[in-house]
């Protein structure tokens, strides 16, 4: 195996080369440290006034409420601390655990079916149809209508008396008197789902990832990694 001889003074003009040259790389990485320096104190700076606002804003107030949850406050008169005191008698009342109930049926309920609803919007929409934008827009009217309009038109719908709802089910003659669809304890819960999913879905619908181009399958199941679901 043979040897390769450089000539002296080519030999030399290389070993003078070497040392510009790690002074230079190392000259490119001090640059792009300080930019990268720059660059991170920019970000900073222009995020510090936002995470102070949402602090004096979300922070404290919500700190805040969990120390008076803990005091007995009364208007004028400095708080008195009663640790867990307020929690236990709240506990303790059979009002407040039937809140808890109503709130978490309420809360799973509505957005398990406003997952499946927008997950199968999103599913038909993704398809190539004909019209797909405008059905998009028109299912999207439900999530930017104000929610005070929301509110008032389902509470007409549900009206026991001038509701549409009843008027046209007795008007089939299905039913004989209105049904009391938010005085009844058995569908009052029912029937505000109904209204905050009806609201709701679209948003679900929406968020969806679609699936890639000109592919009726996501990535994950193109790659076959996993299953349908």
């Amino acid at each position: 195996m043979g040897i390769l001889l450089l000539p002296e003074g080519l030999s030399m003009a290389v070993r003078r080369q070497e040392p510009v040259q790690a002074l230079g790389r190392g000259r490119v990485r001090a640059f792009l440290n300080k930019s990268t320096v720059r660059e991170s104190l920019l970000a900073y700076a222009f995020m510090g006034p936002l995470v102070v606002i949402l602090l004096l804003l979300i922070a404290y107030p919500f700190l805040n409420a969990i120390y008076l949850s803990m005091t007995d406050k009364i208007v004028g008169y400095p708080p008195i601390f009663v640790g867990l005191k307020n929690y236990a008698e709240l506990w303790e009342s059979s009002q407040y655990r039937q809140v808890v109930y109503n709130s978490v049926v309420y809360t799973i309920g509505s957005v398990a079916i406003k997952l499946v609803l927008g997950m199968a919007m999103a599913l038909v929409l993704n398809r190539a149809l004909r019209g797909r934008q405008f059905f998009r827009g028109i299912l999207l009217l439900p999530w930017i209508i104000p929610t005070v309009v929301i509110a008032i038109t389902w509470r007409w719908l549900f009206d026991l008396f001038r509701g549409l709802i009843n008027v046209s089910l007795i008007d089939l003659g299905l039913i004989v008197s209105g049904i009391h669809w938010l005085g009844d304890p058995t569908l009052a819960m029912a029937s505000v789902i109904t209204a905050n999913v009806w609201r709701g879905f679209p948003f679900f619908g929406w968020t969806a990832p679609p699936p890639p181009s000109g592919s009726g399958t996501s990535p994950c199941q193109a790659s076959k990694g996993c299953s349908w679901w």
